[in-house]
C-alpha cells in the first residue's frame, strides 16, 4: 500500500456515512493514536477516532514498514474531524478560491 491509497478516495458510496469507527489504540506493535494537541479532542478522551477502513488501511502500511525496519510503526496525530470542522474548512477554500479567481480577472482586466 503506498501513502497515496490513505489519502484517495476510490469513489463515493452513500453507504459510507454508515461506516463504523474504531478507536486507535494508545499502545500497540503497528498502529497508535496521539493527540499532538489537546484541542483536537473529542468526546473519544485520548483516543483518536477513524473509520474501520482506514485503521485497516493503516495496519498494511504499517506491516510494509515493519518489513523495512522492525521499529518503525505508524503514529497518528488526528483522525475523524466532526461534520462542522469539515464544513469550515470547505467553505474557507471555496472563499480563497473565489476571492483569488475574482483577483486574477481584475488584474488581467487592468493590465
Amino acid at each position: 500500500m503506498l501513502y497515496k491509497g490513505l489519502l484517495t478516495i476510490e469513489g463515493y458510496d452513500k453507504e459510507t456515512d454508515k461506516e463504523e469507527f474504531t478507536l486507535l489504540p494508545l499502545n500497540d506493535e503497528y498502529v497508535i493514536g496521539r493527540y499532538q494537541e489537546r484541542i483536537n479532542m473529542l468526546e473519544y478522551g485520548q483516543q483518536i477516532a477513524v473509520r474501520k477502513s482506514v485503521y485497516e488501511r493503516l495496519i498494511r502500511v504499517a506491516k510494509d514498514l515493519k518489513k523495512i525496519n522492525s521499529n518503525y510503526k505508524v503514529i497518528v496525530v488526528y483522525g475523524f474531524r466532526d461534520i462542522k470542522k469539515q464544513a469550515e474548512s470547505l467553505i474557507k477554500k471555496r472563499i480563497k478560491k473565489f476571492y483569488l479567481k475574482s483577483y486574477i480577472t481584475l488584474l488581467n482586466r487592468l493590465c
